[in-house]
């Protein structure tokens, strides 16, 4: 069949008609002719005849075309030409192919299984022929606003084509179903059947991949916010974007899988952001393009991201006030930097010209074409929007601010101006506040009155050692004249004047002497005066009733007594054997009222210093009777024993004679005699020996 062929059912109906319209033409003129009249006018009945009952059943085509072949037979006989007989065979195929061969469909679009993606677009199903209107009926589900048409494709009263155009869309991710029932063709030579479409609506769109990925760090201030979907979102869903913290952004579409968050204004840096994104299917009105309906948001996945950090400064040099004039500023930020950027916002004051070179990404040296100005300061600023490699920039001016080398000073001075009760074996140290000419300022060195000496220097500190020990209760002026030359600076413009004076030879703290009331009561007589010397005026009976007493008694036979160093041992009194007590109950006896500390293992220079501070030092030794010092060593109740001597005595410390570190006498208040004793070095150290160099200082 030629319409099963392809051949476009109009281009049939119009050769059909041609044909049709030849064969009357030509029989025309024979019917003109009265020899054939009667004839004709048989045949054209006879023809009409078997072409009705054709009509009416098929199944006699085989008759009426015996009749055909039967009838040119005699028409040849009575004149009929060839062209008649081709032109009722062309009739007589092309009636068949068009009106009783079964319907085939030329296309349908969408097809089964397609996604009807575009649903601005319509539905479509042509058939190869016409069909009967008048029976078929279309429908479509889920059911939408829309309408149905039937087409012809240029013979307005034989339609081959059905349409469906919606007028409303479908919510994405259905089936959609097209349905046309009682297909029939235009004569019913053939049994009606239906066709059925199964589509698919547009699919949901669903996230695949976000740039940045979640959790990413170091995202841009700037960079915008891409979605990628795994189908087109098209017109059908709204994605409903919130952002914490919350920022303004535009939601922009530029491709049809992928959708981006545009922020207007930039995030803040070194900040965590969640973008929280709900997606919302819906149906339009395909003209308007307005919401008909929706479905409830559904929550997707949030993207978490935290933005760049804000480049920082991690160090500058130089600092201070004497920077050389020849010195290279370097910065050393915290990342890598864009160097244009921050060149731009690159500002020395006072303005100057310099020269810039990267050390590395992020370490910048700025160097002047020529020296900076001595004594001068200098602002160095990199300008807020200065930006990093990675984007992030600065928000608040960084400011390095540095002076060039001035002129020569004197910072500090040992003795400071105005000291008083100098060391006599003080050294004199004058510190520069920068490098100078060390043979120059040592020329311009003066002391008053004048002691012989040696200079020496630690870095910018000049020191001279005197050659003897200063003179006792003296005042000293010292001179740096002016003029002393710089290495990198000016020179010192005015001279600089310094005064001390030093100690007394002697140092004596005016500490009572006390007698012992009691045989035993030397080491709290002891504690009584030096608290007095610190205004706590507390009696030994006081005291004693105070300190933490042994109520055991001394056992000769097995030669067992208390413990001197937890406790007040024995009879205070005397009436019966007594001792006394060590530094430690006696400590924390005057922390009562001042405090104070114990000390074994001690040295003499630290003591006298103390004595120097103006604190009593109280010292265990013996009372220097004959037989004192001798080891007593008793046994402890329960286990162990006690180191202890006989004569066992305590001395306060109040002065020496000389300095610290030599002296050559020390002064004590003796409580067995209530006088003030003096001692030379090796006498005291042979007392204080006596108990490991113990003492206790009230301060």
């Amino acid at each position: 069949m030629l319409l099963s062929r392809g051949v476009a059912f109009e281009t049939a109906f119009w050769i059909w008609s041609i044909t049709i319209g030849i064969f009357l033409v030509i029989n025309f003129i024979f019917i003109s002719s009265r020899i054939k009249k009667h004839l004709y006018r048989r045949f054209r009945q006879n023809l009409r005849i078997r072409c009705n009952h054709l009509l009416l059943n098929r199944g006699k085509l085989l008759t009426i075309v015996h009749f055909i072949l039967k009838n040119i037979f005699k028409l040849r006989r009575i004149g009929l030409g060839g062209l008649e007989v081709i032109c009722i065979a062309i009739i007589a195929y092309l009636s068949y192919d068009m009106f009783m061969h079964p319907l085939g469909i030329n296309y349908d679009t969408p097809k089964v299984n397609e996604v009807w993606a575009n649903q601005r677009q319509t539905f479509q199903i042509q058939f190869d022929r016409p069909f009967r209107q008048d029976l078929v009926v279309p429908e479509i589900k889920p059911e939408v606003e829309g309408s149905w048409r039937y087409e012809d494709q240029g013979i307005s009263f034989l339609p081959r084509r059905i349409v469906f155009e919606p007028k409303e869309s479908f919510m994405p991710g259905q089936i959609v179903i097209i349905n046309i029932a009682h297909i029939n063709s235009i004569l019913p030579t053939t049994p009606e059947w239906d066709k059925t479409n199964e589509v698919f609506s547009a699919p949901i769109p669903n996230i695949i991949s976000t740039t940045p990925v979640s959790d990413a760090p170091g995202v841009g201030t700037t960079e915008p916010v891409i979605f990628t979907l795994d189908n087109p979102d098209g017109e059908f869903v709204d994605w409903q974007v919130t952002a914490t913290p919350a920022v303004e952004f535009s939601l922009v579409r530029e491709q049809t899988k992928q959708f981006q968050l545009k922020f207007t204004k930039l995030l803040a840096q070194n900040t965590d952001y969640v973008i929280n994104v709900q997606r919302v299917l819906r149906t339009i009105n395909l003209a308007t393009g307005e919401t008909v309906t929706t479905i409830d948001p559904e929550p997707l996945s949030a993207l978490k991201f935290r933005t760049v950090n804000a480049p920082a400064l991690r160090a500058s040099e130089p600092t201070g006030d004497k920077v050389k004039v020849d010195s290279t500023v370097k910065f050393t930020f915290d990342k890598a930097m864009q160097p244009n950027s921050v060149l731009e916002k690159l500002v020395i004051e006072p303005a100057l010209e310099f020269a810039t070179t990267w050390e590395s990404a992020d370490v910048l040296l700025i160097k002047p074409k020529t020296e900076f100005a001595r004594e001068t300061a200098y602002t160095v600023k990199i300008l807020s929007g200065a930006k990093a490699a990675d984007g992030g920039a600065i928000e608040a001016e960084i400011v390095h601010q540095f002076s060039t080398i001035g002129a020569v000073k004197i910072e500090s001075t040992v003795p400071g101006n105005g000291s008083a009760s100098v060391s006599l074996g003080s050294d004199i140290r004058v510190k520069f506040n920068q490098e100078v000419n060390k043979s120059d300022a040592q020329g311009r060195f003066l002391i008053t009155p004048n002691i012989t000496g040696k200079f020496s220097w630690d870095a910018t500190t000049m020191i001279y050692n005197p050659d003897n020990n200063l003179t006792g209760n003296t005042k000293y002026s010292v001179k740096i004249g002016q003029g002393v030359k710089t290495i990198a600076g000016i020179d010192q413009r005015a001279d600089y004047n310094f005064s001390f004076t030093s100690r007394p030879e002697q140092v004596m703290l005016n500490v009572p002497s006390y007698t012992q009331p009691y045989r035993y009561a030397c080491n709290l007589t002891a504690a009584s005066m030096a608290l007095a010397y610190k205004g706590k005026t507390v009696s030994v009976n006081s005291l004693f009733g105070s300190i933490s007493k042994d109520s055991s008694g001394y056992n000769e036979t097995t030669n067992t007594w208390g413990n001197p160093n937890n406790s007040y041992v024995g009879d205070l009194y005397g009436g019966s054997k007594g001792y006394g007590v060590h530094w430690g109950p006696i400590a924390s006896l005057i922390n009562n009222y001042r405090p104070a500390q114990a000390k074994t293992g001690w040295n003499t220079t630290e003591l006298l210093k103390e004595i120097e501070a103006g604190n009593p030092v109280i010292i265990w030794a013996h009372n220097g009777f004959s037989g004192s010092g001798a080891n007593t060593t008793w046994n402890l109740p329960g286990s162990g024993n006690v180191y202890t001597v006989k004569g066992m005595h305590s001395y306060v410390v109040v002065g020496f004679t000389g300095t610290p570190e030599s002296p050559s006498k020390i002064y004590m208040n003796n409580p067995g005699s209530g006088s003030k004793e003096t001692y030379n070095l090796s006498q005291f150290n042979a007392l204080w020996n006596t108990f490991g160099r113990a003492a206790v200082v009230v301060r």
